[in-house]
């Protein structure tokens, strides 16, 4: 069987990253990933669109020297870019078909990479996946059933991502209550309640990095690993970031998390399996 390599490109508020893939049922045989530091985020000027730049030539470059057809290039920018459309001019010129994905769309493409990731769960098991990038933070909820990811819930927070995090934590409580039924709520619905969370963010991966010591920084490697809400609170006063992942344990009653390497970029491989439930 002839399989078909896809490019996903994911230009966010602190990275440029490419992955070329396959892909079959919920996984994916990777052939190419890199990423650059842009850092758009932190202030839009010479040097970041310079860095911008560099990644888009390298990525055009890759993408046509594995002859991967322009149809099977899907470019899409995150925060930064609803915050400035205007910088989709830098991206256009290498590729012609790149959009801007809204908050929704972006928690939707990190849920479906989050549970993916996550080889231990069972199907018809919901879950909370939280993702935290440069710019904003995005939540969502759901559940897999046979092929496709379900996704009951997703909402993003532009300005509780790790550039913007607001000195006043309490305030992403206050918008997690006005968005989000409580566990009580959900044990209303079937499935019952929020069986995990699922943790995505260079902030969790480092931290996850940093506890199972391993020798290389290899972010599938992470896949599953458990942190523990005691240790997020022991790091917090270094990243202050990190408390949102520790409100949402608390609002549900967890004691501890799992981690995913994967990231909103993985989740758009499987566009074509995701149910959004209104």
């Amino acid at each position: 069987m002839n399989r078909v390599l896809k490019a996903v490109i994911d230009l966010g508020s602190r990275a440029a990253r490419i992955l070329i893939a396959d892909v079959s049922r919920n996984s994916i045989n990777l052939h190419y990933s890199r990423g650059y530091l842009t850092l758009l985020g932190q202030g839009i000027d010479l040097a970041s669109l310079k860095r911008l730049d560099q990644a888009l030539n390298h990525f055009s470059f890759v993408t046509q020297k594995m002859s991967i057809a322009p149809n099977n290039v899907l470019a899409f920018g995150t925060e930064v870019f609803r915050q400035n459309p205007s910088l989709s001019k830098e991206v256009r010129g290498y590729f012609p078909d790149f959009k801007i994905i809204s908050g929704e769309e972006e928690a939707i493409y990190s849920f479906a990479a989050g549970i993916l990731s996550q080889k231990n769960l069972e199907e018809n098991e919901r879950v909370l996946v939280i993702d935290q990038g440069g710019g904003s933070l995005e939540i969502s909820f759901g559940y897999r059933f046979e092929d496709l990811v379900v996704v009951e819930k997703a909402v993003s927070f532009p300005g509780f991502g790790t550039f913007n995090y607001p000195e006043n934590q309490r305030s992403f409580s206050e918008e997690l209550l006005l968005n989000f039924p409580t566990k009580d709520e959900l044990e209303d619905l079937r499935p019952k309640s929020i069986q995990a969370v699922i943790s995505m963010g260079s902030v969790v991966t480092q931290l996850a990095f940093l506890q199972s010591s391993k020798p290389e920084y290899r972010i599938e490697e992470v896949n599953g690993f458990v942190i523990q809400k005691e240790d997020l609170a022991k790091r917090i006063r270094k990243q202050q970031s990190l408390g949102a992942f520790l409100d949402v344990l608390d609002y549900y009653s967890l004691d501890s998390m799992l981690v995913s390497g994967w990231g909103t970029r993985h989740g758009a491989f499987f566009n074509d399996r995701i149910l959004v439930r209104r």
